[in-house]
């Protein structure tokens, strides 16, 4: 079960992990010429000091959100990843089971909100800023330019410049939703066994926006089924459509783990096939099959492959 992210999203892998390495080591006091060195002088700094200085490394604000993500580590003796995520599961290196994957409506909330009192710059500045948004600050910004251009013109709603909603509409599609969709297109491919997704819009007492905002923000945040899954962020008492919500969030979890097949509401799913429908979960007393309309926006984002490591790997080899 993948709750809002695949390993296909572009913060899940790291290409270039030396080179914000070497960063982090100057940050704090270390050589960079030679590697053996540089690593054994970041073993010997403080674990304080090596937090407290990932604060350098970001590009703007709290931009990128991910810094030191899992690698492409094939030449290593036991190798966690050995190829990109994308080639393993064209390759069907996955496993063959029964899969959830998930998103919520307004996924991209969690980095709007703190970006809002930002936005004028970040428009001003955006052939910059947007590599650390996207998550593709591995390669050169000079590289990225025309591209991200493009993205910001389709987004932004009236005018040249991003609204708040234009950035969390650009957040959800880029950060969560296209990754996603492209792991379940190429599982689809691969496997004999069902896949299945939802979109969660069902907004309650407990939300991820509480922690990042003390104004009253409408939409379901990255995070928000989680709380209705496996509990977490219960500050707030359950509300009585929070709790009808929670039992379904729980037969879906429970039919899902006995049977491989999730059920909630008396209603058996139905796989997703390369159409991409999802299940709507925004009100526990209906819980409907909606076909997936935002063809327009993932076509934009596929044509200029930007979110694409193996695109990116390839100008990366090409800078070095």
């Amino acid at each position: 079960m993948s709750i809002s992210g695949t390993a296909l999203n572009p913060w899940a892998l790291r290409l270039n992990p030396l080179q914000i390495a070497k960063r982090l080591a100057k940050s704090v006091g270390c050589e960079t010429s030679d590697i053996k060195k540089m690593v054994k002088c970041l073993k010997a700094r403080p674990a304080s000091q090596i937090v407290e200085h990932t604060d350098d490394l970001h590009g703007f604000g709290p931009l990128p959100y991910c810094l030191f993500q899992p690698v492409v580590d094939k030449h290593a003796k036991k190798p966690f990843l050995e190829d990109l995520p994308e080639n393993l599961l064209k390759s069907g290196k996955v496993l063959d089971v029964p899969w959830i994957a998930s998103f919520t409506h307004e996924e991209g909330l969690f980095v709007s909100l703190v970006l809002k009192h930002h936005i004028e710059k970040l428009n001003r500045e955006w052939d910059e800023i947007g590599p650390y948004f996207l998550q593709t600050d591995d390669t050169s910004i000079s590289f990225q330019r025309e591209t991200l251009r493009k993205i910001k013109q389709h987004y932004a709603s009236s005018g040249e410049d991003l609204t708040f909603d234009d950035l969390t509409k650009l957040g959800t599609d880029a950060l969560m939703k296209y990754g996603i969709e492209k792991s379940i297109e190429l599982q689809t491919a691969v496997v004999t066994s069902p896949i299945y997704y939802y979109r969660f819009g069902h907004t309650g007492q407990n939300s991820l926006k509480h922690l990042l905002t003390p104004e009253d923000v409408k939409g379901a945040c990255h995070g928000e089924d989680m709380v209705y899954f496996f509990g977490g962020l219960m500050v707030r008492p359950l509300s009585s459509n929070d709790v009808k919500m929670k039992n379904i969030c729980l037969d879906i979890l429970s039919t899902y783990a006995r049977d491989g097949k999730p059920k909630a509401a008396n209603i058996e799913w139905e796989p997703t096939s390369q159409n991409l429908s999802y299940y709507e979960l925004n009100n526990p007393e209906i819980v409907e099959l909606e076909l997936n309309t935002d063809h327009a926006d993932r076509s934009l984002l596929k044509r200029m492959k930007i979110l694409e490591k193996s695109y990116l790997l390839a100008h990366i080899k090409d800078e070095l």
